[in-house]
């Protein structure tokens, strides 16, 4: 119970943070031109749009899904024992399969259950070669950089719709319960995003505007639903 009355407060202004972020990763991303991270993240969006309601199952397509459901499936599950290696459970097994995996712990709690939904691990991984690569080769070009940040940040907010999506999924109700779940994913996303765009575009992106806005418009909310709840109240005994 506890769960569901954490994640219904915490609905309007996770669900605000989620649309903030993007709005300013958007914006920055126009007004430094960045061109490539725009291209990837539409060829990723588009390429999943095509293959979740439009492509045949059979030949390449076939071939495709099967190709980005196991780098999914991967990194899902990478998460997972990341996330549990950080609150310092054990991780016993590791597996991948074609259309599903798990990791075996010696404990979870609701962080590592949901890591999957908030982390974008290839993201993560692409923002750490770029640091290796630039510092033993500076001056790398940025565009093939900002293309593949563009493709993995758009295939993990996909498919973590795609996911989330189908509410029974046990990772939801392990973390404690649907409402919860998805107030964390979007919060968590929100401030993921803000944070990738201010690493990206320090000069356009302002962190704590953002998350203030996003707490001001949640507030703004609650009053108007007891302001309308008072008035529902108040007609009923009238």
């Amino acid at each position: 119970m506890i769960f569901w009355i954490i994640g219904t407060a915490l609905a309007p202004f996770a669900a605000a943070l989620l649309a903030l972020a993007l709005k300013a990763l958007f914006l920055a991303v126009g007004r430094a031109g960045a061109a490539p991270f725009s291209i990837g993240f539409a060829c990723a969006a588009l390429a999943w749009l095509a293959a979740r309601f439009f492509s045949p199952r059979s030949g390449p397509a076939r071939l495709y899904d099967a190709a980005q459901r196991r780098i999914y499936i991967f990194g899902h599950e990478l998460s997972h024992a990341l996330a549990a290696w950080l609150f310092g459970a054990k991780v016993f097994t590791f597996h991948v399969g074609r259309r599903s995996g798990h990791v075996d712990l010696d404990k979870s709690n609701s962080f590592i259950a949901l890591a999957p939904y908030c982390l974008p691990v290839y993201t993560a991984a692409t923002l750490l070669a770029w640091r290796i690569a630039a510092a033993f080769k500076p001056g790398l070009p940025s565009a093939p950089f900002l293309a593949l940040v563009g493709v993995t940040i758009a295939f993990h907010l996909t498919k973590t719709v795609e996911y989330v999506w189908d509410l029974s999924q046990p990772d939801l109700h392990a973390a404690g319960g649907v409402v919860f779940s998805l107030s964390a994913i979007a919060a968590v996303n929100g401030l993921v995003i803000l944070a990738l765009a201010g690493a990206l575009f320090p000069r356009s992106v302002f962190f704590l505007a953002t998350v203030r806005s996003s707490w001001s418009l949640g507030a703004r909310f609650w009053l108007a639903a007891a302001a309308l709840g008072g008035r529902a109240l108040r007609r009923l005994r009238a």
